[in-house]
């Protein structure tokens, strides 16, 4: 049982580290774009951190308005959790087909 817990601490260890490494990867990508909008008397330090915490702030909004219309729909509604998961599931795939259609060439 004691190794089982210390394997689960160690794979959210993992997790919380390569969240981190690829949120740092996905950062620093938007650092040189974000130097080409800042005015030339504005740091890249504080012009980042703007942009990122307006860009928590926004996917902290999108995810309480899922949670919102899906407390919604499953409580108050009362669809079943089953058929919620297959549409929205539905939902996602057609959505990611769509871009993964738009992006092939020619």
């Amino acid at each position: 049982m004691e190794h089982d817990k210390w394997q689960a601490r160690k794979n959210v260890n993992a997790n919380y580290f390569l969240a981190l490494f690829f949120g740092l990867i996905h950062g620093l990508g938007f650092a040189n774009s974000i130097r080409m909008m800042l005015a030339s008397d504005q740091s890249l330090g504080w012009g980042l951190f703007g942009f990122n915490v307006g860009l928590e702030a926004g996917q902290v909004v999108v995810v309480f308005i899922i949670l919102l219309i899906s407390k919604l729909l499953l409580d108050i509604a009362k669809v079943p959790q089953r058929i919620y998961i297959f549409v929205v599931s539905l939902a996602v795939f057609a959505f990611a087909a769509k871009m993964a259609i738009e992006r092939i060439p020619g």
